[in-house]
């Protein structure tokens, strides 16, 4: 794995490069509230968590982690997704075209940090997938320390 980084409006611009592998859950999942969130988030310069690519050709990319969280991005920028009505009136608009020119700018430029990985199997795809949306057990040693004493 190796991690980068990119400006938001970079991704959406080579959206047909990064395709969603079959085996991932089919199809819209989020509610408008989660999406609108997920926009307030990115437009308050909120980290989001890392998204997790996996590279198929010098400029293709399965997404192995962060499929929703895309596909609410495209929408806003699309503008199918409309802000929450408290932040459309705190950014000036409701739909991406409707931003004043910083408000928009600044979103563009909103960076998102990922993982590309390189020569990994099927098997090993999907249980990393598999593991990320479960959580992984800490071990003994990962397992905070208690103090059964003063």
């Amino acid at each position: 794995m190796n991690g980068e980084r990119r400006a938001i409006d970079k991704i959406y611009k080579r959206r047909n490069r990064y395709e969603i592998p079959d085996w991932q859950r089919d199809g819209d999942l989020w509610e408008t509230p989660k999406k609108q969130a997920l926009i307030d988030s990115m437009r308050r310069g909120w980290r989001l968590p890392k998204f997790y690519f996996v590279k198929t050709s010098p400029d293709q990319f399965l997404v192995e982690d962060g499929q929703q969280r895309l596909l609410a991005i495209y929408e806003f920028f699309d503008n199918q997704l409309p802000l929450a009505p408290g932040t459309a009136k705190d950014f000036g608009g409701r739909y991406y075209n409707e931003l004043p020119q910083g408000v928009s700018d600044a979103f563009d430029d909103f960076e998102i940090d990922y993982d590309v990985i390189e020569r990994a199997t099927d098997k090993e795809l999907k249980e990393f997938f598999q593991r990320l949306q479960a959580g992984l057990p800490l071990t003994s040693s990962e397992k905070p320390m208690r103090f059964t004493g003063n």
